[in-house]
Formats: C-alpha cells, structure tokens, sequence
C-alpha cells in the first residue's frame, strides 16, 4: 500500500479504504490498478467475491 489521500487518487490507483474516515490515520491504498478497476489485484480479490464463497462465509 501506498497509503494515499483521497485528494491524490487517480484513475490509476486503487480506491480501497483503509480505517475509519473520521480520524487522522485515514488513507486509500493507492498501488496501481489494471485499467478500469477501482481496486489492486489484491482488493479486487476482496471486493469481487462469488455468490457462492459468500454464502459459505455467512
């Protein structure tokens, strides 16, 4: 992580929140994303998980 603000995201970094945004610590990840995703390879996993694998998580 690259640990960011939400005033230096662009379109290619990745968008993943990182703690709670009422307090100082607050960043965005920011590593470089693949075109036309909001997240990293690693947050995408996260983010986009089958219908099937969050049943089974619940």
């Amino acid at each position: 992580m690259r640990k960011i603000a939400l005033t230096d995201l662009t379109e290619q970094t990745c968008k993943w929140p990182v703690g709670d945004p009422t307090q100082d610590d607050f960043y965005f990840c920011g590593c470089e994303v693949p075109e036309n995703t909001p997240y990293c390879a690693y947050h995408a996993k996260l983010a986009y998980q089958p219908v099937s694998e969050r049943r089974r998580a619940s």
